[in-house]
């Protein structure tokens, strides 16, 4: 009896131990991790080596899959001796010192993770910091899968704390509601400097600063508060065209070196809209163009022959480094035997055909462009700009020695944008298929050497060229790439480009080290998931070292008041009324 007993107590015994081994075994299964053989795809799609600024805030991000969950992510940082971002060593004889876990992975980046990522990139500067993924399917939160670790290098040379750009949300008429932002880039605090909604919901045109200072800056308002803010050390001033030259108006603006000059093009810009079955659209376009350059100190406006020229179309000043020569973009005067050439010319191509868009990629017809007719689509796609450039004289205020730099137009390309880096030894600038307004036309990013006249590839024989030119393939993407300006150091450029969704601009950054690119990154924004759902267009990009010392009350304030009347010497063309500029353009 007692043997039996015993039995059965032994085998209820080893029983429960197997039951017990089993149910562990499975809660060991559950918690099993799962390597995987790619990496994670996020939304943005920040890349393996990038390089990023000491001072950047974290990069935040979400599965691209809405089925897969970031549980968690490690930042591991690594520092080695004599590391160039540029040209890393390798990460196999690198060091740790340090490490962060985000667990769970934030929706929104708050004071406590900014402490500890901050001081993470404090230990690895000219190191890198290793990021690991660990994500899960929805609703299986013990599914864990491991992706592949990404390695971002860490620069030596910091970035300006303050990015400043405009932003807008496309409903109807791409000037709805404007905003212009400042945010610092290395704690996402963001404030707005100029609201449209706070000045009768007027548009503005493009806006720029004094090299890296936001606190001298100038913006041109259209519409019923019709003038020109500028800021000089932070004080507004609104500026007033006077009634006598109804035709003169101040567009794409250029800061003179220390400020004391301002280049602006006098182009009338007008908007066509376009439809297809799946997308709205908007072409901009620049006619009647000039360049004119603003006295700060005097308030006076002047310019000279060569750039009134009724000859052609100016646009996109931009002063050189050293403040000693003008660039800019040149093309036909609508009417005139030049552009007539420029059109025969388009019609010959039987890549243009009236119906063609080449405003887009994607190759779709224009089902309806709202009573534009086929010579006006064939006299944009005509518009083809070259770069010029023209000595200034900052003593005299005297120009001389207009010269032609690069003749795109002979490429059956146009540019547009030109921007000096800081230490003038090159020129930035966006080419185009047509036009000049290159958000909406396919541009690619190109440098210009003005230091080198090396013949380069894309230039055919016989094609006027001062200068080397090269496309800067590491930033070039299928979509457009604009909008460029660099930080102070010139180590960072910053631009727009519609990469990620082929219809609205976002900022990117690009680390530049003897005048290469590195891959650049998506600006970074507090919200993980903030570009998965994004709608926002965000172009003029500047960096800028200080805060502003306005914000949008005070420009409202300055919009809505009084205006000082500009004095304009030897300008008698624009006596004249001109036609009307759309409130839809930039």
């Amino acid at each position: 009896m007692k043997k039996n007993l015993y039995r059965t107590l032994l085998v209820t015994v080893l029983l429960a131990d197997a039951v017990l081994l089993g149910l562990a075994g499975k809660r060991e299964q559950k918690k099993r991790i799962y390597m995987a053989e790619r990496p994670l795809v996020t939304i943005p799609a920040y890349a393996d080596s990038l390089v990023l600024p000491p001072n950047i805030a974290p990069l935040g991000f979400t599965a691209e899959c809405p089925d897969m969950k970031i549980k968690a992510v490690k930042f591991s940082a690594f520092v080695y001796p004599q590391a160039d971002p540029a040209n890393p060593i390798g990460t196999d004889t690198a060091l740790a010192v340090g490490q962060i876990l985000f667990d769970p992975w934030p929706g929104k980046f708050e004071a406590q993770h900014l402490r500890q990522w901050h001081g993470l990139l404090a230990g690895a500067k000219n190191g890198f910091i290793r990021v690991e993924i660990t994500a899960y399917p929805d609703g299986q939160p013990d599914s864990l899968q491991c992706f592949p670790p990404l390695t971002w290098f860490i620069a030596d040379e910091p970035i300006d704390p303050y990015i400043i750009y405009r932003t807008s949300i496309f409903e109807d008429a791409s000037y709805h509601h404007l905003v212009i932002e400042q945010k610092n880039i290395e704690n996402f605090e963001t404030q707005p400097l100029l609201d449209n909604f706070l000045m009768n919901r007027n548009c503005m045109n493009c806006h720029a600063c004094e090299g890296n200072n936001i606190n001298n800056f100038l913006v041109h308002l259209r519409g019923t508060l019709t003038g020109t803010l500028l800021a000089r050390d932070g004080e507004l001033l609104k500026l007033k065209i006077p009634d006598s030259h109804p035709g003169l108006r101040l567009v794409y603006p250029s800061w003179h070196k220390g400020g004391d000059f301002i280049a602006f093009s006098t182009n009338q810009v007008y908007s066509q809209h376009f439809s297809t079955p799946n997308r709205k659209g908007l072409v901009t376009v620049d006619t009647l163009g000039d360049i004119v350059v603003l006295d700060t100190k005097t308030l006076e406006l002047f310019s000279c022959d060569e750039l009134t020229s009724d000859e052609y179309d100016d646009v996109f000043p931009c002063f050189s480094a050293d403040g000693r020569s003008l660039f800019f973009c040149r093309a036909p005067a609508r009417g005139t035997e030049a552009e007539r050439q420029a059109l025969e010319k388009v019609r010959q191509q039987a890549r243009h055909t009236p119906a063609d868009s080449l405003f887009f990629r994607t190759g779709e017809r224009l089902e309806n462009w709202m009573g534009v007719s086929d010579e006006q689509i064939e006299k944009a796609n005509a518009l083809r700009a070259d770069l010029m450039q023209i000595d200034f004289d900052p003593d005299t205020r005297r120009f001389s020695n207009l010269r032609t730099v690069a003749r795109f137009s002979d490429m059956n390309r146009s540019v547009t944008m030109p921007f000096a880096s800081p230490d003038g030894e090159y020129l930035v600038v966006s080419v185009l298929p047509t036009t000049t307004f290159s958000v909406q036309v396919m541009g690619d990013l190109y440098k210009i050497h003005l230091h080198d006249s090396t013949p380069s590839g894309m230039v055919p024989t016989g094609v006027e060229c001062g200068y080397r030119i090269e496309p800067i393939h590491s930033l070039n993407t299928d979509g457009s790439e604009t909008f460029h300006s660099f930080s102070s150091n010139g180590r960072w450029m910053v631009f727009a480009s519609n990469r990620e969704t082929f219809g609205i601009p976002e900022l990117y950054i690009s680390y530049v080290s003897e005048g290469r690119f590195a891959k650049p990154f998506i600006l970074p924004q507090a919200e993980t998931d903030f570009y998965a759902r994004n709608l926002r267009a965000f172009l003029f990009p500047f960096l800028s070292a200080e805060p502003a010392k306005f914000n949008a009350t005070k420009t409202a304030e300055a919009a809505h008041g009084e205006s000082v009347e500009l004095k304009v010497i030897d300008l008698d063309k624009y006596k004249t009324a001109a036609r009307p500029a759309s409130e839809s353009g930039p």
